[in-house]
């Protein structure tokens, strides 16, 4: 019974994935939302009582699916704004954070322009403003970076 279920379920795959997709904005979602509710089902086949239809409890699984992906987007959004306003509030990192951070942007100055390098190591290493940097370089902090770093290569 349960796999003639599961294979009954995978027969009425364009409807399943129409259903999703009118709910959420990607295809590439629905798709990615319509195979993990496949794995669901399958890892929960034995759980379909005799009487219950397979597609009402298929729809069911789906309908969870996508307010999964809805709750975990939430949460994901959230941590974007807190990191967001953190950047934006100057929040310090944490010790640590700001320990490896450090490391990696030292290890990439020898490797780029100088006038690059230069604005990295004044400005996020040192921690000196923009304001103070761009009045010691001559430029205003308004100034476009190719102004003072040269012209963008394609």
């Amino acid at each position: 019974m349960q796999a003639e279920a599961i294979t009954g379920l995978v027969l009425q795959r364009d409807q399943f994935l129409h259903f999703v997709q009118r709910r959420v904005n990607s295809p590439a979602i629905a798709e990615d939302i319509i195979q993990s509710a496949y794995i669901r089902a399958i890892e929960h086949a034995p759980a379909l009582r005799k009487e219950e239809s397979a597609v009402a409890w298929f729809y069911r699984i789906l309908r969870n699916a996508v307010i999964d992906f809805y709750r975990h987007r939430a949460v994901e959004d959230h941590a974007l704004e807190q990191w967001a306003q953190d950047l934006a509030t100057g929040a310090a990192l944490d010790p640590h954070t700001e320990e490896i951070v450090c490391g990696c942007i030292g290890q990439v100055l020898p490797t780029i322009k100088p006038s690059y390098s230069e604005i990295l190591r004044n400005v996020d290493l040192a921690g000196q403003s923009l304001e103070a940097f761009a009045t010691k370089a001559g430029i205003t902090a308004e100034t476009r970076p190719s102004a003072f770093i040269g012209p963008a290569r394609p």
